[in-house]
Formats: structure tokens, sequence, C-alpha cells
């Protein structure tokens, strides 16, 4: 004669696998989300960068446009070096969403 019962009945076992398969469903999607935002943000920044490279020949050092045009080309750098550390550790960004 058993008091305690310690199995699992289907049904509970059944709700458990819905479980983790819907969170696991959530993770991926949000990771996919993160993964389009990612691609869109280097897109971005690849843009920004040949848009700079074809102007740097133009700019003369010391005027201001060319300090604007090193500033940001020294911050497309960062969110390109950002975009692939995200990439690299699979970071999700929207999981708390």
């Amino acid at each position: 004669m058993t008091f305690c019962n310690t199995e699992e009945s289907p049904a509970e076992k059944d709700v458990a696998g819905n479980k983790l398969i819907s969170l696991s469903i959530r993770i991926v999607y949000s990771m996919n989300r993160t993964r389009s935002v990612l691609k869109v943000v280097f897109g971005i920044n690849v843009f920004f960068l040949v848009m700079l490279a074809f102007s740097y020949p133009y700019l003369e050092p010391g005027t201001g446009s060319y300090v604007a045009a090193t500033m940001t080309f020294v911050l497309c750098l960062l969110m390109l070096l950002l975009v692939v550390v995200l990439t690299y550790f699979e970071l999700d960004l929207f999981d708390r969403i």
C-alpha cells in the first residue's frame, strides 16, 4: 500500500513536455528576432562605412567634417564589434520581452 504516489500521470507528463516545447520555441523565436535585428544593424553600419570610404578622399584633415567623419567611423566600428560579440556568444536581447 502506497500513500505517496511519486509517479506522474500521463497528463502531467504531457503538460510538462508542452511547457518545455513552448519554452524552447519561445527561445528560438526570440533568438531569431535578435539575429534579424543584428543583421539590420550590421547592414546599416556597412552602408555607413562604404559611404565614409567614398568621402574620405575629399575631406581635409583638421576640418570639422573630417573630425565628424572620423568619429562616425569609430562608432561604426564599435557597433560592428558589438554585433560580432552578440552573434558569437548568441546573446538574446529579446528574452525578457
